[in-house]
C-alpha cells in the first residue's frame, strides 16, 4: 500500500515553497513616493514604494546583476495581489496570490520558465484542486485539497500520452475508499477499497481484457483466506 507521501513522490511532485517572508519592514517612516536601496556598488536592490509612511503599491528586490528577483504589491503594508519571484536568469518560478498578506486564490510554480503546478489557496492553506505538470507541460497529476490536506479525489496521469494511472480517494491525508490502477488501453488493472488506510471488502485484478484474474478478500488490512485465481477464459485455477 503506497502512503500519501509515496504516491506523490510516485507522481513526480513538485516540492511546494515554505512560507514567505515579505520585504523586511526595517523602515519606521518614510516620506510617500518610491524609495530605493543600493548596495555598496551603486546597484539598486530594492524599489518600494511608499504612501503615508507605509508599503503601498508596487516594490521590487533585484538581483546584483540589476536583473528583478521579486516583484509584488501592497496594500496599507500588507502584500496584495500578485508577487511574482524569478531566478538568477529572470525566468519566472512562482507567481503568487495574496489577500491582506495571507496567501489566497490560484499560485502557479515554473521550472526553467515551464508551468509546474497550478495551486489553490484559502487562508495560506491548500484548498481545491491542485494541478500538477510534467517538463513536457502535460498534465501529470490532479489532487484535490481541504484545509491544506489531501481530501476527495487524486488521478495520476502518464504525461507522453495522457492516459490515466491511478485514481485514489483520500480523506483527512490518508487513504480512505476507492483506490485504481489502469493499463494503457484505460481497462483496471486492479480494484481495491481503503478504510482509514487499510485495505477492506475485496479487492480485484483484471487481465488487459477486463476479465477478473484475482480476487481478495480483506479485513482491516489483512487477507481472510487465500486468494481466488482465475485463467484467461475465466476457469479458477486456485482458492
Amino acid at each position: 500500500m503506497e502512503t500519501a507521501e509515496e504516491i506523490k513522490q510516485d507522481s513526480n511532485l513538485q516540492e511546494l515553497p515554505e512560507s514567505l517572508e515579505p520585504v523586511e519592514e526595517t523602515i519606521v517612516k518614510q516620506p510617500d513616493g518610491v524609495i530605493e536601496q543600493k548596495d555598496e556598488h551603486g546597484q539598486v536592490i530594492q524599489r518600494l514604494t511608499f504612501k503615508d509612511g507605509v508599503l503601498q503599491g508596487k516594490s521590487e528586490l533585484f538581483n546584483a546583476d540589476g536583473s528583478i528577483s521579486q516583484k509584488m504589491y501592497f496594500d496599507d503594508n500588507q502584500l496584495q495581489g500578485e508577487y511574482e519571484i524569478y531566478d538568477d536568469q529572470g525566468k519566472l518560478l512562482q507567481r503568487l496570490t495574496f489577500a491582506q498578506g495571507v496567501l489566497e486564490g490560484i499560485s502557479q510554480h515554473y521550472v526553467a520558465g515551464v508551468l509546474s503546478a497550478k495551486i489553490l489557496y484559502k487562508a495560506a492553506k491548500q484548498d481545491g484542486e491542485a494541478i500538477f505538470y510534467a517538463a513536457n507541460g502535460k498534465m501529470s497529476s490532479k489532487i484535490n485539497y481541504s484545509q491544506g490536506n489531501m481530501d476527495g479525489e487524486s488521478l495520476t496521469y502518464n504525461p507522453e500520452t495522457g492516459d490515466l494511472l491511478t485514481k485514489v480517494t483520500y480523506k483527512n491525508n490518508i487513504i480512505d475508499g476507492p483506490w485504481e490502477l489502469y493499463y494503457p488501453n484505460g481497462v483496471a488493472m486492479e480494484k481495491k477499497f481503503y478504510a482509514q488506510n487499510k485495505l477492506e471488502g475485496r479487492a480485484i485484478e483484471c487481465f488487459e481484457n477486463g476479465d477478473v484474474k484475482k480476487i481478495t478478500h480483506y479485513k482491516a488490512g489483512e487477507a481472510i483466506g487465500p486468494p481466488v485465481e482465475f485463467d484467461a477464459k475465466g476457469k479458477v485455477v486456485s482458492g
